[in-house]
């Protein structure tokens, strides 16, 4: 498709305009639940003593624990909570950019690199099912943007050396950096990087013999900094004391959400419509498609990649032992299933043999209905939470089925309230410091926020969210009013 320059500046306009809802409620966010624990142990172990003590005794993800030895709640300032919260996001839109420039830069132009980075941030913005611990919550985007973050820098490196724009120096160099970080920052990272490794090493074409050696060294690379995480003896402290609270069964829980994820997907118009339009330019540039891709078998293809995303929630269940899958985890996998299903598309695409206009037609019905399908359900379902829903009511919450949608509901009813809300119990805990209270009774949070919201201080004082908070603010107990 030709566009002109302006018809390039407004895309990216208005995709800017779609992205900004998001974007704004990063300023009105506040700290949570374990924003409260770093900033208790930081200053009593200090940050390396804090990442050492985490890494024996909690979790091998020792760069997530070394960013949350700088969590900005240490410093008490809400304003460098908010800051960092934009940098984490900024670099996740620069390395998307960075990963479309290093695919294929001599025949996209950089106002078309950012026009499809911009529409896959909005992409994974609308489909993601967790927004709060993706972008809100300092804690969850350190674990989970972050990580994703590391993943596709680590493949900008990797098509940039294929691509012959990077030197085999700075290639190992950046891209054992990057594997080093990012396997220290989320263990659900590791099977994928391993499975992205095999794909480009195995089906991609004209990739030099010397080259395919190298890569092949990399995931000897990729192994160690692995058992570097496994064997941390933190893992295994916390699998102790979370474990064995549920008895169910991990075979049928991880079919279960596998069938539960696509599910999802299928209810988002945005991915429909994403899907139907990258058939739609896959079937256009097939010959091109071929040049690049090896064709493999569509039905061992898709068999393969199914029970790569059951073997993902599966090795999930088996971890957590958890009653159910933590959204945050769906974020991640639900991010690594479409890629898979993307790479779906172009392999059966390759299998197509041309059509007369009879078929062309049944596809385009086809495609219409899906969409019509898709668009009926979106629109049944948010009416009939709109006509039900009560403001500030955690029960019966406006959900449209669109971030986008919630996105703007927040910011225009919920988020200054919100914020005010947070500014009103912090002052409230640092003048009892001040007097010398030794216990506080909190009334509940009068303005609710589903989006942003998801801790909050508990009636029994002794709970561990209570103590942090005690601990944070010089006091004897912190409980809320029943």
């Amino acid at each position: 498709m030709n566009l002109s320059k302006k018809q390039e500046y407004l895309i990216i306009a208005g995709l800017l305009v779609l992205i900004f809802p998001f974007f704004a409620l990063l300023f009105y966010t506040h700290p949570q639940s374990d924003d409260y624990v770093f900033a208790n142990m930081v200053p009593e172990y200090g940050i390396f003593g804090f990442v050492k003590y985490m890494y024996f005794n909690w979790t091998g993800r020792y760069f997530a624990m070394f960013l949350a030895a700088i969590d900005p709640w240490i410093y008490h300032s809400i304003q460098l909570y908010h800051l960092s919260l934009v940098i984490y996001f900024v670099f996740f839109i620069f390395s998307i950019y960075l990963l479309i420039r290093s695919i294929n830069k001599e025949k996209i132009t950089r106002n078309r690199s950012l026009i499809i980075s911009l529409f896959s941030v909005f992409f994974f913005l609308q489909i993601n099912p967790d927004l709060y611990e993706f972008l809100y919550w300092y804690p969850g985007v350190i674990g989970y943007q972050v990580a994703i973050s590391l993943f596709i820098l680590l493949l900008s490196s990797t098509f940039s050396f294929i691509n012959d724009r990077i030197t085999k120096r700075k290639y190992i160099w950046t891209t054992s950096l990057f594997s080093f970080l990012l396997i220290g920052t989320s263990e659900l990272l590791i099977p994928f990087l391993f499975i992205s490794y095999g794909y480009i090493i195995f089906f991609l074409k004209n990739i030099k013999e010397s080259k395919k050696s190298l890569l092949l060294l990399m995931l000897i690379i990729f192994l160690g900094f692995s058992f570097l995480f496994l064997l941390a003896p933190g893992n295994y402290a916390r699998l102790a004391v979370e474990s064995g609270h549920y008895n169910t069964n991990v075979f049928f829980k991880s079919f279960l959400s596998t069938g539960m994820l696509f599910i999802f997907l299928i209810q988002k118009p945005v991915f429909v419509f994403s899907v139907i339009g990258i058939i739609l330019i896959a079937l256009e540039r097939k010959n091109e498609i071929k040049k690049k891709y090896k064709i493999v078998n569509p039905y061992l293809l898709v068999f393969i990649s199914l029970l790569i995303i059951y073997a993902s929630f599966f090795f999930v269940n088996l971890i957590l032992n958890a009653s159910i899958i933590p959204s945050r985890v769906f974020s991640i996998i639900s991010f690594f299933t479409i890629i898979i299903i993307l790479i779906n598309i172009l392999n059966i695409i390759q299998y197509l043999k041309p059509v007369d206009n009879y078929y062309s037609n049944i596809y385009i019905y086809l495609f219409s209905g899906i969409i019509a399908v898709s668009l009926l359900g979106f629109s049944f379902k948010s009416f009939s939470k709109f006509i039900t829903a009560k403001p500030n009511s955690k029960s019966n919450y406006i959900y449209f089925h669109s971030n986008l949608s919630n996105s703007i509901y927040t910011i225009v009813f919920e988020a200054n309230n919100f914020l005010d809300s947070f500014h009103e119990l912090d002052n409230k805990l640092k003048t009892g410091n001040k007097k010398g209270v030794e216990t506080i009774c909190i009334k509940p949070f009068p303005n609710y926020s589903k989006l942003l919201y998801r801790t909050e201080i508990l009636s029994h004082e002794k709970e561990w969210l209570n103590c942090a908070m005690t601990k944070y603010y010089n006091l004897d107990s912190v409980y809320i009013q029943n």
